[in-house]
């Protein structure tokens, strides 16, 4: 953490990381998940501007809110919710969803006013499997990941707090969700036991602490540039911060890999797009015995709460190898073939909103439609001529200012197809 030191005299201005540490309860016996989301409301205590690593920020439960439009239909239970699924199938796979939804929030709460901040966070999603790898049967699996996907409020302390002594608990309460019924939570667990028990790694052989140091490195030091990559979406983000861990994982391994040379792999990380990993996969490829390299990178790539996150649909080549490491388990292909979260995630709105560029001007007026189509913004609000504060109000969702003019021209050039989509109208085509 870069707000973090190890200088402990009274004059610099950063906390010392032991003291840090001791607020966080970090010394005291507690699973990964409450680590974290200690560590994270600790931050906040300390100072309320200061970013969260490797999480997005999310607007707040829709429970505990009221209004309508995108900033309604976008909070997360919304989006999870069954209340526009038809048919069983489907509901089937929305409970699946759910669980993938659910798993990496953290909620923060303030101690002294009735406000808390949710966050969609990587590390979040990591503590979960390091505590779910502690489990010694199936049975504690499930039981462990019904308790993982329950929300968990910690608590933002007021700035006059004592730094001097053992923090107590500042774990607040978990809520209860639905999330379908016990079908599918047990099987992901079955899946999940399943990938646990094919860990490469046991007496006979195992890499060095150092490696998954620098691994961890890798990752920490490239998050960032796509965590707080507006112009995309959370589904789209988190896809990236996946392969970008696939990516470090597997140059990583290369190097300490004295059978294969390192020559030919792209040892930058993934930023924008995963076509750095696609090719690295590649030249995993057309090495000899392939199949027998990178232990870790292919059970990492093979564990049933990491695959769904990835986008599949612009890259075969990353699809292929990640079907080729799941191998033939049951339930583990059936979430690979059916539950995809870079859509439905996509859909989730983020509190980091309002840094699009709106323009009506003829060369970049497309570019504003598509934004509006895409975030699904309610098109009727914003043609409505007698509620322009309503229309101005959902535009502001997403973008970073609109005025009457830009409104109008909308209006004037603009309406709603038989999709809900925004489109010229017959005049200007």
């Amino acid at each position: 953490m870069r707000f973090l030191t190890y200088d402990n005299s009274k004059n610099n201005r950063l906390m010392y990381v032991g003291t840090f540490c001791q607020y966080a309860s970090l010394f005291q016996k507690r699973n990964l998940g409450s680590l974290i989301g200690n560590c994270m409301a600790t931050i906040l205590s300390m100072n309320e501007q200061q970013r969260q690593d490797g999480a997005v920020r999310l607007l707040g439960f829709a429970r505990n809110t009221k209004g309508k439009g995108y900033r309604q239909r976008g909070r997360i239970d919304n989006v999870f919710s069954d209340d526009n699924i038809d048919g069983e199938e489907e509901k089937k796979k929305q409970a699946y969803r759910r669980i993938y939804g659910y798993l990496p929030l953290v909620n923060l709460m303030h101690s002294y006013k009735h406000e808390s901040q949710l966050y969609f966070s990587f590390y979040s999603l990591m503590s979960q499997i390091g505590d779910l790898l502690k489990c010694k049967d199936e049975a504690s699996v499930k039981i462990s990941l019904m308790t993982a996907c329950q929300p968990v409020s910690y608590q933002i302390r007021t700035s006059n707090i004592s730094y001097n002594k053992e923090n107590e608990d500042i774990e607040v309460a978990e809520f209860e969700d639905d999330f379908g019924n016990d079908e599918q939570i047990a099987k992901v667990a079955n899946a999940l036991y399943n990938w646990i028990e094919k860990y490469p790694f046991g007496n006979d052989f195992s890499y060095s602490a150092y490696l998954f140091g620098r691994i961890a490195t890798r990752v920490y030091f490239s998050i960032s540039n796509i965590i707080e990559n507006r112009t995309f979406k959370l589904g789209s983000r988190f896809s990236l911060v996946i392969e970008n861990l696939l990516n470090s994982s597997l140059i990583e391994e290369m190097k300490e890999d004295d059978q294969i040379t390192i020559e030919g792999f792209n040892i930058n990380n993934v930023a924008t797009a995963p076509t750095v990993l696609s090719n690295n996969l590649k030249q995993l490829k057309n090495k000899d015995r392939e199949s027998e390299h990178a232990p870790l990178t292919r059970w990492l790539a093979s564990c049933p709460l990491l695959y769904p996150y990835i986008d599949f649909s612009g890259d075969e080549t990353i699809k292929e190898f990640v079907s080729s490491v799941i191998g033939d388990d049951e339930n583990s292909k059936y979430i690979f073939e059916n539950v995809q979260m870079t859509d439905i995630l996509n859909k989730v709105a983020m509190q980091d909103g309002g840094w699009l560029k709106f323009s009506a001007a003829k060369n970049k007026i497309s570019t504003t439609i598509n934004y509006i189509n895409d975030y699904g913004l309610d098109i009727d609000a914003i043609l409505d001529p007698d509620n322009i504060d309503e229309a101005r109000e959902e535009i502001l969702t997403i973008f970073e200012s609109v005025d009457k003019g830009q409104l109008k021209t909308i209006r004037d050039n603009y309406t709603k197809d038989e999709n809900g989509k925004l489109v010229p109208k017959p005049h200007n085509n």
